[in-house]
């Protein structure tokens, strides 16, 4: 059994030496990760590393809820990793690096926080209602896009929080769905809130301007880009956008 803490490169194929791309199963059960000296069956409270840079487009399927505190995606041969499958991931103070582009359609659950680092865009494609803790966005871009749901992707959470050099997107109803969940953005300076093109926000919690910025890539064409239903709050001078 590793050490909790380290990184833990996913080889998916045992038949194959070394680290490499592949699709397969994430589970506790299977001997299909690298721990730098050895073959290893996953272990919670590590870290999961993708990516390669030996082939494209691998998916990864959760068999059952696992609890990395970090997952971190490095470029594969120029596709994107992919996380799904029927199990969670369980949040407690989980950090996750993208070097490169990656779509998690597994869920996320706890109370615990939600970093996102990183230059790559990250983008989650189901609803985590399981999941009550903070998203942290303090790099790149991270992307809401369960659309067009009552609840969207991240309705219980308890805020999301923009920092420099982050972005947050959302798609259609993506964010909160249109169910009045009262969860607060916070805008730091050089963080970004904006949209898909032609997508409208329902936003119930309080929207804070610390000096962020809000923008859209063209407004819903009946909605607007944004329905900001809880309060306004400026505590910085924020750049307003065209939504």
């Amino acid at each position: 059994v590793p050490a909790p803490g380290r990184f833990l490169a996913c080889y998916i194929n045992p038949s194959v030496y070394g680290e490499h791309d592949g699709s397969g199963i994430w589970d506790g059960n299977q001997t299909n990760w690298w721990s730098g000296t050895n073959d290893v069956v996953w272990s919670d409270n590590n870290i999961a590393l993708f990516g390669a840079d030996t082939t494209t487009n691998c998916t990864v399927r959760l068999a059952s809820d696992l609890a990395p505190v970090g997952i971190t995606f490095n470029p594969t041969g120029g596709g994107t990793y992919s996380i799904a499958g029927s199990g969670g991931i369980s949040c407690s103070n989980l950090l996750i690096v993208a070097n490169a582009d990656a779509v998690i359609g597994a869920v996320f659950k706890g109370s615990g926080s939600l970093v996102k680092a990183g230059k790559g865009i990250v983008t989650l494609t189901s609803q985590s209602a399981s999941f009550t803790g903070v998203v942290l966005v303090n790099g790149g871009t991270f992307m809401a896009e369960y659309n067009n749901s009552a609840d969207g992707t991240l309705p219980d959470s308890s805020g999301v929080v923009v920092n420099n050099g982050g972005t947050l997107v959302s798609g259609n109803n993506g964010l909160f769905g249109w169910n009045a969940h009262s969860v607060p953005i916070t805008l730091n300076c050089g963080g970004t809130l904006t949209t898909d093109t032609g997508a409208s926000v329902n936003i119930y919690g309080p929207l804070i301007l610390a000096g962020g910025t809000r923008a859209s890539g063209s407004p819903h064409v009946v909605y607007g880009s944004y329905n900001v239903a809880g309060n306004i709050v400026a505590t910085n001078t924020p750049a307003w956008g065209d939504g």
